[in-house]
């Protein structure tokens, strides 16, 4: 929807036609030169937060000026605390991704998981150990937040967009015929003089794809079958997947991960391919180049983990160097036990206290009813003409200064000679620590 939105006031402006509401805007700059100065700056100021002075990234000053504080850090923290001071000069977040046991300990799923039997979970262990216990913050963002947004997004796509999707369903069976050889229509062009993508490159694709996944699962020992594939194909569609895994494969960590991966990250790629190849659309690039560039890439990508893996040590490890500690694996990991291996059945039951969540679902249902009031009238001149090129220019600058003071800085081994009190300030607290303002005793548990 943003695409579109930039599209629609792009063709507007070259068109020389005013915008409805338009305010005058006294900036003359053109959005290339606005992208290319941005990117630069961008560059060249993310080099202080990633290596001068990382303490810009957890900017708790609160917790510097009294870092042994069991009240200070707790509230002020932006690692272990509450983060009231929720100030970054970085583009990351914080959050706690850990899930804990009864005991304020981190949870050991060694000990409620049988690795003999194929990562099943052992309930009697279970049972005998603790119910797993999630930060505030986790819990909201992962479940109650992400329950909302899905029952929002189907109540609000049902109310503004039914007769768009209704009309493109239409169109699929005539869409799959013209593909068939012999059956299609003249093959189109863009107006870069290039021909279009034909959709048989698109059923190939999705047709290997789907034959490597069952392969991979039927070949290795994944605990997820060939019908678990498709139903996870299929669910993703239309549903939640960590619902639906969790009830059909309950007790089975690895299915839910596999389940979670063919249907979830199947899914959200295949938008990622959809939007560029929309955007490359409007800015003219030949659609196959761009298809085949795409598929390059993502096995190329699949190389680079491979490498990463292999040769970082201590990869997705808390003890991890230079940071590489897969932040965005270790959610589907937790997410996992909770779905699959302990299951929504027992975990939002009133036993542990999380059912409240499940609420969530109701009130996503109800905001997008907010949509139905009348929109204002009045359009920015300088939200309209820059406000998703400034997004653009930030998203790429600090991805390419990353990849740029990873390799010459930190993979070079130079970081480990540069030191001083910005780079160590944030560390040396209770935040960084973890410290608790109330400690469990030895020997007492809390919680069911």
């Amino acid at each position: 929807m943003a695409d579109a939105k930039e599209i629609d006031v792009h063709e507007k402006h070259a068109s020389g036609s005013p915008t409805v509401g338009y305010c005058y805007n006294t900036w003359k700059i053109s959005r290339y030169a606005f992208f290319t100065i941005t990117c630069c700056i961008s560059f060249c100021w993310y080099w202080f937060p990633d290596f001068i002075f990382p303490a810009l990234s957890y900017f708790n000053f609160p917790c510097w000026i009294n870092p042994t504080s069991s009240v200070v850090n707790p509230l002020f923290g932006m690692k272990s605390g509450m983060g009231l001071i929720p100030i970054t000069f970085d583009c990351m977040h914080f959050i706690n991704m850990g899930v804990y046991d009864n005991t304020r300990g981190i949870y050991k799923v060694s000990k409620i998981v049988n690795k003999a039997s194929g990562y099943t979970l052992d309930l009697q262990k279970y049972l005998a150990c603790s119910p797993v216990y999630m930060p505030i913050t986790y819990a909201l963002n992962m479940f109650g937040l992400s329950f909302a947004t899905l029952s929002t997004l189907l109540v609000w796509v049902t109310l503004e967009h039914r007769q768009s999707m209704l009309d493109a369903a239409r169109r699929v069976p005539q869409m799959l015929m013209e593909s068939l050889p012999g059956r299609s229509k003249p093959q189109g062009y863009h107006e870069t003089g290039a021909p279009d993508v034909p959709i048989w490159w698109y059923l190939v694709g999705c047709a290997l794809a789907l034959f490597m996944s069952i392969f991979a699962v039927e070949y290795w020992d994944a605990e997820l079958r060939w019908y678990g594939v498709l139903l996870a194909c299929a669910v993703a569609l239309v549903s939640t997947l960590e619902i639906v895994s969790g009830s059909v494969f309950e007790g089975k960590v690895l299915a839910n991960i596999w389940f979670f991966d063919i249907g979830y990250i199947t899914t959200i790629k295949g938008l990622y391919f959809a939007h560029d190849m929309k955007l490359a659309y409007y800015c003219k690039i030949p659609q196959r180049k761009l298809f085949l560039v795409q598929c390059v890439g993502t096995l190329s990508s699949l190389g680079v983990l491979n490498w990463a893996l292999n040769h970082i040590s201590g990869v997705c490890t808390s003890a991890a160097v230079n940071g590489f500690r897969c932040p965005f694996s270790s959610t589907p990991f937790n997410t996992s036990l909770i779905w699959g291996a302990v299951g929504p059945r027992r975990y939002f039951s009133n036993h542990i206290g999380y059912h409240a969540l499940l609420y969530f679902f109701i009130i996503g249902a109800i905001l997008p009813y907010s949509c139905l009031l009348p929109e204002s009238p009045r359009v920015h001149g300088w939200w309209s003409k820059y406000n998703f090129v400034l997004s653009s220019a930030l998203d790429p600058s600090v991805g390419i200064a990353g990849v740029f003071i990873f390799l010459t800085i930190y993979f070079t081994g130079a970081s480990e000679r540069f030191s001083w009190w910005g780079t160590d300030v944030y560390q040396n607290t209770c935040d960084w620590k973890g410290c608790p303002y109330l400690s469990v005793p030895k020997g007492v548990k809390f919680g069911a």
